[in-house]
């Protein structure tokens, strides 16, 4: 992850990137796990997860982050771009 992204902007990213053809990412890991891999406290992970699907960018239905607001999040992802790098989350324990 990019040390300079926000942690709204490191969920965006992480969900583009493994989201399935129904625009919705199923954890396998714990919430405690996926704040390890964003490199954030859990609860600070769970507070912006709860913030997005306030703002209406996301719905979380206990490990499933189902996406609402595409554009919204490529928004954020984009801020984050840094020219033609990519960053793949295909090695973590994710069910599509």
């Amino acid at each position: 992850m990019l040390s300079c992204s926000t942690l709204r902007q490191k969920i965006a990213r992480f969900i583009l990137q493994n989201m399935n053809e129904r625009d919705r990412v199923t954890l396998k890991m714990s919430r405690e796990e996926f704040a390890d891999f964003l490199n954030a406290a859990r609860p600070s992970l769970s507070r912006e997860l709860m913030k997005m699907q306030d703002d209406g960018f996301i719905k979380v239905v206990r490990k499933d982050l189902i996406v609402k607001n595409i554009e919204g999040l490529k928004s954020l992802y984009k801020k984050t771009s840094l020219g033609n790098v990519s960053y793949s989350f295909s090695t973590f324990n994710l069910i599509l």
